[in-house]
């Protein structure tokens, strides 16, 4: 009789781990991970300091000039590496991913703390007075009922929380005496310049978050240098960097997404339960990040999709329970983080609307029309260059091999350009 070869330890445990999904699928720079010397890893740390050298002298106002050199970089760097650095070094992978991982996020928060009390004390943006007067007055009043839901209220509450913090500093160096020293407006200018300062780093550090959590979530989807490669192109995107600086909801609507995307990513490698059940802490705290996303920008509640779809994709029995455990977690969440949604309902209904009807009927600069597919396909091309249709290859390669891991990924961008469209 043949006899079967027997597997070890480890085998079998991968081996059971790709039967429940936990096995990251096989990431697009698999063909070099036979290099000892880790020359993907090397090039990715020359990307990050070097574009961070470029992004220094640029200036984040050119995005397009600075990915279009990124790109230059990160192609020369991988070929110096992967010529040179092969037989030259002996590091273990895990060391340079190590090194990359702090270069990319270093490199990040220098390009969003850089240049972060510009303009004050004058404010020339106009969006930044709409969470920061609407947080003023919750200390200066005691009301914390924003009376608007333009916006939801977790960044402004976030926002608050900050203030107050600010304050009771600020009441030890002097620099007030009581909470009525702060401005009633911040339109055109504010007196208390060091609110912005404070309240846009609050913003930096959410934005510091999303580099790490796009590595966290590529490295259990595909592998670590696929994480580090979407952390990369995370840490030097314009838009990120731009709005990083800035106490607006879109950098806050972006972290608390990428929260949500990365505990869906947990959710759907947990392991199901004997009788093939997802377990109820995976999927309540998947449904939390979707209300938090929800709470932060009203668009980002479209997280929600990917969560609909994990039981699907892991083919597990009573699907409804995350439908339902994770729905009711989210509105739970939102409610909680958005407490006067409910007692003023015609205000935060006519306020939804007003969004909507802003935007599509009565224009909002270039950000309307029947076209706006085209307009943002051109913002994105203008502003990430040859990174935009590099990214719509990607989703039709991802399209088209049908594993997964990508049927996770693919929904929520697909369906975010549409809602904009």
């Amino acid at each position: 009789m043949k006899t079967l070869p027997s597997r070890t330890p480890t085998q079998a445990r991968a081996t059971s781990a790709d039967r429940l999904g936990q096995r990251p699928a096989a990431p697009l720079w698999a063909t070099l991970a036979g290099f000892q010397a880790a020359p993907v890893e090397a090039a990715l740390t020359a990307c990050a300091l070097a574009a961070l050298a470029l992004a220094i002298g640029v200036g984040v106002r050119q995005p397009g000039a600075l990915v279009l050199a990124l790109c230059a970089v990160a192609g020369v760097a991988l070929a110096v590496a992967t010529l040179m650095l092969a037989r030259a070094l002996t590091w273990p992978a895990h060391w340079w991913r190590r090194i990359v991982l702090v270069a990319i996020v270093g490199s990040g928060a220098v390009l969003r703390f850089r240049g972060l009390a510009f303009g004050l004390p004058y404010v020339p943006h106009p969006d930044e007075p709409a969470v920061v007067n609407v947080a003023q007055r919750m200390l200066r009043t005691g009301d914390l009922d924003p009376h608007h839901f333009v916006y939801p209220s977790l960044y402004i509450y976030l926002q608050a929380a900050v203030y107050a913090v600010h304050l009771g500093w600020g009441f030890t160096q002097g620099l007030y005496t009581n909470v009525n020293d702060l401005p009633e407006t911040t339109d055109i200018i504010t007196t208390a310049p060091g609110i912005y300062l404070w309240g846009r780093t609050l913003t930096v550090l959410l934005g510091i978050g999303i580099i790490l959590l796009t590595y966290g979530a590529g490295k259990r989807l595909y592998g670590p240098r696929t994480g580090l490669i979407a952390a990369l192109l995370v840490a030097f995107a314009p838009p990120l960097v731009d709005d990083g600086h800035l106490i607006t909801v879109d950098v806050p609507a972006a972290f608390f997404t990428a929260l949500a995307f990365f505990w869906l990513v947990e959710l759907y490698r947990a392991p199901l339960s004997p009788d093939r059940h997802t377990r109820w802490w995976p999927i309540v705290r998947a449904g939390i990040g979707v209300g938090l996303a929800a709470a932060t920008k009203y668009n980002a509640a479209l997280i929600v999709l990917p969560l609909a779809l994990v039981p699907l994709l892991r083919r597990a029995h009573a699907p409804w329970r995350v439908w339902l455990g994770g729905g009711l977690a989210a509105l739970a969440t939102f409610f909680l983080v958005t407490p006067f949604a409910i007692p003023e309902l015609p205000v935060f209904l006519n306020d939804t609307a007003s969004v909507i009807i802003h935007y599509k009927f009565q224009g909002h600069g270039r950000f309307e029309s029947n076209e706006n597919w085209l307009y943002y396909g051109r913002y994105l091309w203008q502003t990430f260059g040859p990174v935009w249709p590099l990214a719509l290859g990607g989703l039709l390669v991802m399209a088209l091999r049908g594993r997964r891991a990508d049927l996770l990924v693919l929904p929520f961008p697909l369906l975010y350009y549409a809602a904009l469209a």
